[in-house]
């Protein structure tokens, strides 16, 4: 997987970014509605928080890209390590952006889903659980 991969998953998580940018605006209308119905919960600051999560988070799979192409499918560190090592650290941080990208996505879901009253609960514990998710899997990568 050389610059075309590297390329267009950066693309795609950039461009992700700048449409949730877009999407924010829906959110607020969102927890008006949750409050005006007198919902169990009176907090929904989770809700800017987990935005503001993904927001952060979108950006460190999104250059994790650039960073993957020149240091493993470029030459200019061809001879940093032996090949059978560069497979191995190649394999273990594409596990991890995926695992990171996989989580960022739900996270997403999650966020601009709608959302049922019956499930408000349950989607502020998965935007918790999520969170939580990314910023370790973020340490890692």
């Amino acid at each position: 997987l050389g610059y075309c991969h590297n390329y267009n998953q950066f693309k795609a998580n950039t461009d992700s970014l700048k449409l949730e940018a877009k999407l924010q605006s829906r959110l607020n209308p969102k927890i008006e509605i949750l409050e005006e119905n007198n919902h169990e919960l009176r907090d929904f600051s989770w809700v800017t928080v987990g935005y503001n999560r993904l927001f952060r988070s979108r950006r460190i799979p999104s250059y994790s890209y650039p960073f993957a192409y020149y240091m493993f499918c470029d030459n200019q560190f061809k001879n940093a390590m032996e090949q059978n090592d560069r497979e191995i650290k190649q394999n273990l941080f594409k596990d991890q952006q995926q695992q990171l990208q996989s989580k960022v996505e739900e996270l997403s879901e999650q966020l601009f889903a709608d959302w049922k009253e019956g499930e408000v609960l349950y989607t502020r514990q998965q935007i918790f659980y999520l969170s939580a998710n990314i910023d370790s899997r973020c340490e890692k990568l």
